[in-house]
């Protein structure tokens, strides 16, 4: 499943795509993609309506709850094969992607809950991230770029540098809507600790106008 918040960067959605067909056409599912429920909006829309900037911004991780984790959480929560097992009492199998290099990850995640397993394959096999890559180039599929919105908080700034001026300004736009509204008391912009805005301001990146 891949959680779409509508935000994500050309290269993560080409990737979404590739895999699944490479998964097809090797006897496995497609990739199946969802989205938050409730009203329909990007997060960029969200972030707009409510005036406030990705959650992240501030020190939480609001978005990603509300965007990722929910609306997968709910998909499996209605996939039938899910809820037959729990019928009988089976908890299901979730499958995380820690890499073995991540121990500090690993040391804090839980093992079990109510309605889950939660098995960590990398580490088990001792695969990090260097060993992903290998794997994906056998297979013969590119490796894929960071997978974020292109208005990510924890973005660094050299990415933010790569971002085409055209995303760069929608991104400001969300720091001007959130500052006029007073919501970026807490924080200096969407990169927390400075505001994105400011820092594009010597590279030609024009304020939006609302």
């Amino acid at each position: 499943i891949f959680a779409d918040t509508g935000g994500e960067r050309e290269s993560t959605y080409e990737n979404v795509h590739r895999l699944s067909d490479w998964l097809q056409r090797h006897g496995m599912p497609a990739v199946e993609i969802t989205k938050k429920g409730g009203r329909d909006e990007t997060l960029e829309q969200y972030a707009l309506r409510t005036k406030h900037l990705p959650s992240l911004a501030y020190g939480t991780k609001g978005c990603s709850w509300k965007f990722k984790i929910e609306p997968q959480n709910r998909d499996v929560n209605r996939w039938p094969l899910a809820q037959r097992a729990w019928k009988q009492g089976i908890k299901v199998v979730k499958l995380i992607g820690y890499g073995y290099e991540e121990q500090k990850r690993l040391a804090k995640a839980k093992l079990e809950d109510e309605k889950y397993i939660y098995r960590f394959p990398l580490n088990e096999w001792e695969i990090d991230r260097e060993g992903c890559e290998r794997i994906i180039r056998h297979v013969g599929l590119p490796i894929p770029d960071k997978s974020a919105c292109f208005f990510c908080p924890s973005s660094k700034k050299a990415e933010i540098l790569a971002l085409p001026i055209e995303l760069q300004r929608r991104a400001i736009r969300l720091e001007v809507v959130a500052k006029e509204a007073g919501n970026m008391r807490t924080t200096k912009g969407l990169g927390r600790q400075f505001a994105w805005g400011e820092f594009l301001a010597g590279q030609e990146v024009p304020e939006p106008t609302i």
